[in-house]
């Protein structure tokens, strides 16, 4: 019986060998986890630098725009200061503004100041188009760089969030071809462009999402409040009611309300 123990024991034990294969074994697998570690680190680095540089436009058109004190045209466009009731009774009956659902054929040729907010802006190259909107009248505005506008102005006219208020002066213009999109069927030539108040650069919701019909209530009451806006199968953003609630004050700026 004795014999047989040594036996078994002898047997059991491994060799110096064995442990060598085993050892070599066991190093070949922490190899292939630190591979597949350093292969997930590399993957998930290379997935944030795509997204930072998906985001960096973005962040470049929404970053605060530094108005350049040399600019040729800095005393026509820029942030108003607030005026603190100082104005005085010359300057402001010298300030004279037309309401929007008021521009005619009348004022065709004139310069005019007018106030809004801005509906809608797009800014390419040396080109800015502002959508100004008062109550539910609105207008287009454009501006280009000339002799008279900087390429600073129209840069500042692309930059300017959506629904601040701002202050327009501008000729009268009637085009040829009829304006999409607009009430007023005459064109704003911009000659200064001023914001009043400036809105947060990202707003709950968009105006035209928000005034866009929607067919299946029920599907929107039960779609839950996880996301503000979703896309729905034809790709269409749509707000939720309880978005529409929680920013009434935004909500309440909607034709249909």
């Amino acid at each position: 019986m004795e014999a047989s123990k040594e036996v078994d024991q002898q047997q059991v034990q491994p060799t110096e060998e064995g442990k060598k294969q085993y050892a070599v074994i066991e190093k070949t697998a922490e190899q292939r986890k630190a591979e597949k570690e350093e292969k997930k680190k590399q993957a998930a680095e290379k997935k944030a630098a795509k997204a930072a540089a998906k985001q960096q436009p973005k962040k470049e058109e929404s970053a605060e725009f530094v108005k350049d004190p040399n600019d040729p045209c800095a005393n026509k466009f820029g942030d108003l200061e607030l005026c603190r009731s100082q104005m005085t009774l010359e300057e402001a009956k010298s300030r004279v503004y037309v309401a929007i659902k008021d521009i005619s054929d009348a004022h065709e040729g004139q310069t005019i100041r007018i106030r809004g907010r801005l509906h809608n802006s797009r800014a390419k190259g040396k080109v800015c188009f502002i959508v100004a909107r008062e109550a539910f009248a609105t207008v287009q505005c454009v501006m280009s760089v000339c002799d008279t506008t900087s390429k600073g102005m129209v840069t500042y006219g692309g930059r300017i969030p959506r629904e601040s208020i701002i202050e327009i002066v501008a000729k009268v213009v009637k085009p040829s071809n009829p304006i999409d999109g607009c009430s007023c069927q005459h064109e704003l030539h911009m000659e200064e462009v001023w914001t009043v108040n400036k809105s947060m650069p990202v707003l709950p919701f968009q105006l035209e999402d928000a005034s866009r019909q929607v067919l299946d209530q029920k599907a929107e009451a039960e779609a839950g409040n996880n996301n503000a806006v979703e896309e729905s199968k034809e790709k269409m953003p749509y707000v939720y009611q309880d978005t529409r609630l929680n920013n009434r004050i935004i909500d309440l700026r909607v034709p249909a309300n």
